[in-house]
């Protein structure tokens, strides 16, 4: 598969071809176009949103150079994607930079909850948890699907914990976890179109696909940073309210090379 290899070096309208091969122009459907996000667009084809990429230009230049002084002043990133279908891409790039991640599943109260939270986050609690798998695993008396539960149950936590490794550490002779700088979020589902649908007067179904999407795991990622004053950088697609984003970056949020494109940038610029 063709990889974009993007360096933000470039002269402008070489990176802009890069974030063109990259497919980041390509929004969603204009029956789903959030009001908000229409100073962002270029127009309309077929019925597909088209992003202006001058837009992304400048605001994802002006997100890169947040990042580096965070993390020249020592600070951290914390790469998050709830979505299964990138997560091995947004973890490989974090891993690349040196930050912590969050893949698959948010943890409740990882921000707002920070110092309890952070005490099961340790590398020592991810090898209890292995280690709490093995022996399931080699129990007699259990049956075989309570056997099968424990082990997914435990490799799941492990998974969740094991990007947060990096953060889980108390800060020098105290006794404070370090909470995250700066959060990168892959994708802002929790918060498409949510106030267009509230609006409606709807029958009780549709009511319940709103609740549904007002529990997005990027919802909740979100509303924690807010409340923990930690600054959101995202990637906004046409169907997203941008306006609960302290750094919106518009452009396509669920292609594969868009994906990369981003994780490659973020990664780098981390590294430097």
């Amino acid at each position: 598969m063709f990889k974009p290899q993007p360096r933000a070096s470039l002269p402008e309208h070489q990176f802009i071809d890069t974030m063109l091969n990259a497919g980041i122009h390509w929004g969603n459907k204009q029956s789903t176009l959030n009001p908000k996000m229409v100073g962002y667009l270029l127009g309309i084809r077929d019925g597909i949103c088209i992003i202006n990429l001058e837009e992304t230009y400048t605001r994802l230049k002006r997100a890169l150079n947040i990042v580096e002084n965070v993390v020249s002043k020592g600070g951290t990133v914390l790469f998050v994607s709830t979505n299964a279908t990138f997560s091995g891409i947004v973890a490989s790039a974090a891993k690349k930079a040196g930050q912590p991640y969050i893949i698959n599943h948010w943890i409740g109260g990882l921000l707002t909850n920070w110092d309890e939270v952070a005490l099961k986050l340790t590398a020592r609690e991810a090898k209890e948890l292995a280690k709490e798998a093995t022996l399931a695993t080699r129990a007699t008396l259990a049956t075989r699907a309570t056997l099968a539960t424990r082990a997914t149950q435990a490799h799941r936590r492990q998974e969740e914990v094991s990007g947060c490794n990096v953060l889980a550490e108390p800060e020098q002779n105290t006794n404070v976890y370090k909470k995250p700088d700066l959060i990168f979020l892959m994708s802002t589902n929790g918060h498409k179109n949510t106030k267009i649908f509230r609006q409606r007067s709807s029958p009780r179904g549709s009511e319940f696909n709103v609740n549904k999407l007002a529990q997005k795991s990027e919802d909740r990622v979100i509303k924690e940073a807010r409340k923990a004053n930690i600054p959101v950088i995202a990637i906004v697609d046409t169907d997203t309210d941008p306006s609960f984003i302290q750094y919106p970056i518009p452009g396509n949020d669920d292609g594969v090379l868009a994906t990369y494109f981003y994780c490659e940038m973020f990664s780098r610029v981390c590294q430097r």
